[in-house]
């Protein structure tokens, strides 16, 4: 009889608990998530405009149609070592003999389908003239991380939640049921 109410009183206690807990716990971590990625966008656009600045100076400096193309598709292509970077491309100045000279992964630069929302572009002046290098890139990363970011906190919440389980089934048994079975045993 004893057995029974207690499993009954542990049952209410729990039907408690757990909800308020996973909600306040998934509350906090998608509080978390949000802080924690909303400034990435603004960091892939700094790193990535950083160093195209850097490259639509030096095109501008030292200008293809004088030092050649090499020098165009090597400053380019180390833009493209950024995992972000989808397309650059250096357009010349008008009235300039120069080609447009263009480096992209596959479905770069020509893609017409792009998610303004994933797929941002940014053009630099490069030089005296008014050539330009246009760089295209994507947050799919971040996209990414946050998917990553949010199995960690599924994972994290599952564990916490089995571990408050365990904390609770033991504490209400130590401080609820024992003094309880005392009780009731007292009087029958």
């Amino acid at each position: 009889m004893f057995a029974m109410r207690a499993r009954k009183l542990f049952l209410k206690f729990l039907a408690i608990m757990i909800p308020v807990f996973l909600l306040c716990t998934a509350a906090g971590l998608a509080a978390l998530s949000r802080y924690a990625l909303r400034g990435n966008v603004e960091e892939v656009t700094a790193r990535v405009g950083n160093h195209a600045a850097r490259v639509a100076v030096t095109l501008g400096r030292y200008q293809p149609e004088e030092a050649g193309s090499s020098l165009a598709y090597d400053l380019m292509g180390s833009l493209m070592a950024d995992q972000a970077v989808v397309c650059v491309q250096w357009t010349p100045g008008a009235g300039s003999a120069a080609p447009v000279y263009t480096v992209a992964r596959v479905g770069g630069c020509g893609a017409s389908s792009d998610d303004p929302a994933r797929v941002q572009r940014m053009t630099l002046p490069s030089g005296k003239s008014d050539a330009k290098l246009t760089v295209k890139f994507e947050t799919s990363e971040i996209e990414q991380a946050a998917r990553r970011y949010f199995s960690y906190s599924a994972l994290i919440l599952f564990i916490a939640a089995a571990g408050a389980l365990l904390a609770a089934g033991a504490g209400f048994h130590q401080f609820v049921g024992k003094p309880l079975r005392r009780l009731t045993n007292r009087h029958p």
